[in-house]
């Protein structure tokens, strides 16, 4: 009887590892990627490419882009895979246990993700603020462009407006 509940034991802590390497791995890939200089220009303008190369690295990156996507669904398959065989191991009351402690994860990174948007948000309207009309309409594009996720079917905030802190759903 006491090998049996230190197997179970091990099961469980088994899976919250698992669980947690799950939790952090997802909210890890939520985060916006930022660039770690100021951007002056594209990479073509800085590299000053001829239509020939722009055309040439452009084919280059959507190939990357493409790979990237690619493997990101990938890994989310194989993860789901792992989920799926790594709960046929558990028995009933096990189950039930593994889904009230997900349930907990799930709501910390559903706060997390609420804490990093209101973040990101006061970041944009702060910025807005310090730019003349014209940076504005430009930091506007870029912010559609670049995080879709973070601005999709808003409008970037006039600094200062009443409601101006987007958030996202």
């Amino acid at each position: 009887m006491n090998s049996k509940w230190i197997a179970v034991v091990m099961m469980l802590m088994f899976a919250v590892a698992v669980g947690a390497g799950v939790v952090t791995g997802k909210l890890s890939a939520r985060l916006p990627a930022t660039p770690a200089a100021p951007v002056v220009g594209t990479l073509s303008d800085e590299l000053q490419l001829d239509p020939q190369q722009r055309a040439a690295m452009q084919k280059i990156w959507e190939s990357a882009q493409r790979t990237s996507r690619d493997c990101a669904k990938a890994a989310s398959l194989a993860q789901k895979e792992q989920d799926d065989a790594l709960m046929a191991l558990l028995n009933d009351e096990q189950k039930a246990k593994y889904a009230a402690v997900n349930q907990q994860t799930q709501a910390k990174i559903a706060a997390l993700d609420l804490r990093r948007r209101a973040a990101f948000s006061d970041a944009v309207e702060q910025t807005s603020g310090i730019l003349s009309e014209p940076q504005r309409k430009t930091y506007k594009l870029i912010i559609h462009d670049r995080w879709p996720d973070m601005a999709l079917d808003r409008s970037l905030p006039e600094p200062g407006a009443a409601g101006s802190v987007p958030v996202s759903p």
